[in-house]
């Protein structure tokens, strides 16, 4: 803060002197230049000190430890902050913090006094000053790729829980398998940023860690081999070198609804969409090919049926004079299962389902994300 308002005095100062020039020529520039000569010195001085405070902590340092934003402690590495970080990277400080702060950084040198640094994803908090330039960001980076590193690793796994929400079971699983499951999980690689398949396929299978009898850590298995964990406010993504799913279906098996349940659609190959919502307009849209691979078609497939699934049956009787502002269209064993989307309600297999609100949630999906294109003409 204190360099931004020092380049505005500076400023000014050069903006006085010239109008002194032009209407005094006999005035003298020399107090302005005295003025900005101890400014400069302030700031060098100011600088100093920061740099000064960081050396004697990094070269004093014995030990990091980092807590989340959920209470959970994490060591990390501390040579390698060390190594990463021999100088202060905290040089340039912005006006206010931009967003709440994931992470809180001890560090611990050897007066046995931390110093504390507050972390979010654009910078720094370090002794009541947020800094948020490039090198605050890559220290921002690496103490949430250290945390994640080292998550699994330090997790005292005690108990396991697998949960399904797709076929609302929940069974505890037996020593066999957590240990199986809990090396896999400390064995497992961060994956910095978010991947392109976001949702869990079916059956959406959970692990419930319980953690040394304290917190209980969620587990979201996406595919065969990525889960996901929520830590330090948002969600960070891991892939395993084995399939995790293997072991669980071994212990939960999918179950097989019947046809005239949604959850039926899980079954599904490909979907395509006819939307009807512009009068005397028709529109036909399928996945982009060029966009998503098979596990994310599928992975949003099992979406859309969960959010269809959410509705309630009710014994309302079908309009059909009354055209569908959207149809899904899914596709099993080479034949097509429409789906009726209304404002607020659904027909599938001549049943009506209520949800408020179902078509606009839809169309997120549909539109927002550009996963769809218009239908290509056949060859």
């Amino acid at each position: 803060m204190a360099m931004r308002v020092w380049n505005g005095n500076k400023s000014l100062s050069i903006t006085l002197t010239l109008l002194f020039l032009a209407g005094c020529s006999i005035l003298s520039t020399e107090p302005t230049i005295i003025m900005e000569k101890a400014q400069d010195v302030a700031e060098s001085s100011s600088t100093d000190a920061w740099n000064q405070e960081w050396e004697t902590m990094i070269n004093n340092l014995k030990h990091v430890s980092v807590i989340t934003s959920e209470g959970w402690e994490v060591t990390i590495d501390h040579k390698r902050f060390v190594d990463a970080f021999p100088k202060n990277p905290l040089k340039a400080k912005s006006f206010s913090p931009s967003g709440a702060f994931n992470y809180t950084v001890l560090i611990w040198s050897s007066s046995n006094e931390p110093s504390v640094l507050l972390i979010n994803p654009k910078g720094v908090q370090w002794d009541n000053e947020y800094y948020g330039n490039e090198e605050a960001v890559v220290l921002a980076a690496l103490v949430r790729k250290a945390v994640s590193q080292s998550f699994f690793e330090q997790l005292n796994m005690d108990r396991m829980m697998l949960r399904s929400k797709d076929m609302d079971r929940t069974k505890r699983l037996p020593d066999n398998k957590l240990l199986q499951l809990s090396k896999l999980l400390r064995e497992a690689q961060y994956i910095s940023g978010k991947p392109r398949l976001i949702y869990p396929l079916y059956p959406s299978y959970s692990l419930e860690i319980d953690a040394g009898g304290k917190e209980i850590v969620a587990v979201d298995i996406l595919s065969p081999t990525l889960f996901s964990v929520a830590l330090g406010g948002e969600k960070l993504f891991f892939q395993s070198d084995e399939s995790l799913l293997a072991p669980l279906k071994d212990e939960m098996s999918t179950m097989d609804y019947a046809r005239q349940h949604p959850k039926y659609l899980f079954r599904a190959k490909d979907i395509g969409i006819v939307d009807q919502s512009i009068p005397y307009h028709m529109e036909s849209l399928q996945i982009n090919p060029d966009k998503v691979n098979r596990f994310e078609a599928k992975s949003l497939i099992h979406e859309l049926v969960r959010e269809i699934a959410k509705a309630e049956k009710t014994d309302r009787p079908i309009n059909n004079k009354v055209l569908p502002p959207l149809t899904l269209e899914f596709v099993l064993d080479e034949r097509v299962v429409p789906v009726y989307i209304y404002t607020d309600h659904y027909v599938y297999l001549d049943a009506v389902y209520a949800r408020q609100g179902i078509l606009n949630q839809i169309k997120k999906y549909v539109y927002e994300d550009e996963w769809f294109i218009k239908q290509r003409p056949k060859k």
